[in-house]
């Protein structure tokens, strides 16, 4: 039986049929409100997905962003990564901003019809349910009361009565009528409430498509996207290949290695020729480099000593050592130092245990090696280092340097007649060619490089140090600099050099000391705060203030920044250790800012510091004749500096404050052109 809707005629009459169809109704409106339920909840997740996929797109777009400022120890500067992921990264905001309208409209067009059907229609219906059965049940007990009354009732009984029948059914009649068209209106509702939210849903998403077809057809997306999948192409070529020889690498190591590569030492007496060979290696007279595992004894106690296990290995004629989760490497001895000597011997019970000893008075360092062959291998390398005196010494050093100042004086005079009648200014790669060939008349080779030991830091500083060192702003009032510029830096490393100036010198220098790092997987550096001042140059300690290095601007002798990489600083500075001058270290910095700017805080600097000389020479020069000594001991060897420094600036119209340097500077010998070069400031 079909039924449409209830009969609003009937509502008065209140009969058992129509009870009967009402509670049809109410069965279909409790399904229809449990359904309806259950397709908001789902509404619901579909807004939230829509609104959490804008958002994390939003979130990607972001992080995609801030890929090329974050320093990725491993990551090429030149890598596609660093400038494809911006470009992309813009594209992705303009989708998180559609995903993010799409979640606006299909709240307005899919939650809200339902949220209104059920907060609105199915919930007034409700009420009217609830109020319809009491007025119902009100009306049943005054028709119950109305007819209990007796035939001696008074009168006032009667109408009071009759009073209160005619209200609740009054009542009863206008709540069944309003919930009856209730019911019957719900039944049409019903019928495109669900249409409405699908139709609102589904144009979202024709809104949502024909704004991403005309975000498709832009020209420079196809390309994006085209050079996207190339790029992915070429990569997963590239990892292929990779995978490939890495496969075919790890296959051929796991063949080449045979269980005694794994055993610390035979287990039967050597009967193959692959043994017969290892034990070869122990006599061999030539093994001058020897790395590995030992233990190491040291002092636990009064009376206890313990072995820890520790890397070694030989480097410019010194035994280094580095523990498991060190950075670096630490100088453990000078193999150069005379009386050293390596044997072995007895502790602690241990089988193939050695000492390198040295003179009388120092104690021996015992190590322990794996096996036996291993150990004669230590024994042989150290013993030839020690022969050979290190690999390389100060007195090296000096003699290579006198020889290559010899050469360079005999090949500088026409060097320098040429470049005299040139122009003073030249470009900078004609003088960068200058300076390279100026090096190469000296003598000078890359196989330097590879015997010059590397500092990597600072030594650092002992209680009793710490105690004497002098703060910075302490020495800012004795010093009373006219001109002061400060820096953040980070130290990468230091190293003797073979010459005292060149743009080619010092990015050799830069390069070696780099790979060195990455060699020793030291990526971590100092900070420190450069101080450039008229009076020098200083490394502060940022928290503590220590003055930890201290240049001297007659002590520069060239500076100059990377080609190549811009914030990398090179500066070449003469050693006061050595008497006659003629030992340059070159100190490599990392700047936060261009290392051009600090070039030009030093030049600077450099040239206020003449000016504060020609005056105090015009000062001095208006004594007595008596004073004349004491002016030639104050200003002789600062003029020699100082003049050679601000003759190989670059020309400028002098004031007339710097007309007597340029007086000065006529006297001087003609330079090169390597030497006038503004990033080449030579002081010394």
């Amino acid at each position: 039986m079909s039924v449409n809707k209830l009969l609003l005629e009937e509502a008065i009459e209140d009969s058992p049929q129509t009870h009967n169809f009402l509670t049809v109704f109410e069965e279909d409106a409790g399904l229809v409100r449990q359904y309806t339920e259950e397709f908001h909840g789902y509404c619901q997740q579909i807004q939230k997905a829509q609104a959490d996929l804008a958002s994390a797109t939003h979130g990607l777009a972001q992080l995609m962003k801030k890929y090329s400022a974050i320093r990725f120890p491993l990551e090429k500067e030149d890598s596609y990564m660093t400038t494809t992921f911006p470009l992309l990264a813009e594209y992705m905001d303009e989708i998180s901003t559609m995903q993010q309208i799409l979640a606006s409209q299909i709240s307005d067009t899919l939650i809200y019809p339902i949220n209104r059907f059920l907060s609105a229609d199915l919930e007034e219906l409700s009420q009217l349910q609830n109020l319809y059965k009491m007025v119902s049940d009100e009306h049943e007990l005054a028709v119950q009361k109305h007819m209990k009354l007796a035939k001696r009732c008074s009168e006032k009984q009667r109408v009071e009565a009759v009073e209160e029948v005619f209200q609740m059914r009054k009542k009863q009649h206008k709540t069944a009528l309003h919930y009856f068209s209730a019911m019957n209106l719900m039944q049409h509702k019903r019928q495109f409430v669900f249409l409405e939210a699908i139709a609102g849903h589904l144009q979202a998403h024709l809104s949502f498509f024909k704004i991403g077809s005309d975000y498709i057809e832009k020209q420079e997306l196809e390309t994006v996207h085209s050079n996207t999948k190339g790029l992915l192409l070429c990569g997963q070529r590239e990892l292929d290949l990779e995978r490939t020889r890495t496969s075919d690498l790890v296959g051929s190591i796991e063949e080449s290695c045979s269980d005694a590569v794994y055993q610390p030492e035979p287990l039967a007496p050597p009967a193959s020729p692959s043994s017969h060979s290892q034990h070869a290696r122990a006599s061999n007279p030539h093994l001058a480099h020897k790395s590995g595992y030992l233990m190491l004894r040291s002092r636990a106690g009064l009376l206890q000593t313990r072995w820890d296990r520790e890397f070694f290995f030989t480097q410019t004629g010194n035994l280094m050592r580095q523990g498991r989760r060190d950075v670096a490497g630490c100088l453990l001895i000078d193999l150069a130092e005379p009386g050293i000597y390596a044997e072995p011997c007895d502790a602690d019970d241990r089988r193939h245990v050695f000492q390198i000893g040295g003179p009388a008075g120092r104690k021996p360092i015992v190590l322990q090696a794996e096996n036996e062959i291993d150990r004669d291998e230590w024994i042989t390398a150290i013993t030839n280092i020690v022969v050979s005196g290190g690999g390389f010494t100060k007195d090296t050093c000096a003699s290579l340097i006198s020889t290559a100042q010899q050469s360079q004086s005999q090949a500088s005079p026409s060097v320098q007649s040429q470049h005299s009648q040139e122009l003073p200014n030249k470009e900078k790669s004609a003088s960068s060619a200058a300076s390279k060939d100026v090096a190469q008349a000296g003598g000078f080779d890359d196989s330097w490089f590879d015997r010059v030991p590397i500092q990597f830091d600072l030594p650092h500083l002992t209680e009793a140090e710490e105690k004497s060192a002098a703060l910075f702003d302490q020495q800012l009032t004795v010093v009373d600099s006219k001109f002061s510029v400060n820096y953040s830096v980070r130290f990468t490393g230091s190293m003797e050099v073979p010459g005292d100036r060149g743009d080619a010198l010092v990015a050799r220098t830069i390069r070696q000391i780099l790979t060195a790092r990455a060699v020793h997987n030291i990526f971590k550096s100092t900070d420190y705060n450069l101080i450039v001042s008229d009076r020098g140059i200083w490394l502060i300690e940022p928290q503590s203030k220590l003055i930890r290095c201290e240049f001297l601007l007659e002590d520069i002798s060239f500076w100059a920044s990377h080609a190549e990489n811009t914030r990398l600083l090179g500066l070449i500075c003469r050693s006061r250790a050595v008497d006659d001058g003629n030992l340059f270290a070159c100190f490599t910095f990392e700047c936060d800012s261009a290392a051009e700017q600090v070039c030009a805080s030093i030049r600077q600097a450099t040239r206020i510091a003449y000016q504060a000389f020609v005056s105090r020479k015009s000062e001095a020069d208006k004594k007595k004749s008596k004073e004349m000594p004491m002016y030639h001991y104050l200003f002789q060897d600062e003029a020699a500096l100082l003049l050679s420094n601000i003759n190989r600036l670059p020309d400028m119209t002098p004031t007339s404050e710097e007309a007597p340097s340029a007086q000065s500077a006529a006297t001087q010998p003609p330079v090169t052109e390597s030497e006038s070069d503004e990033q080449q400031q030579p002081a010394a």
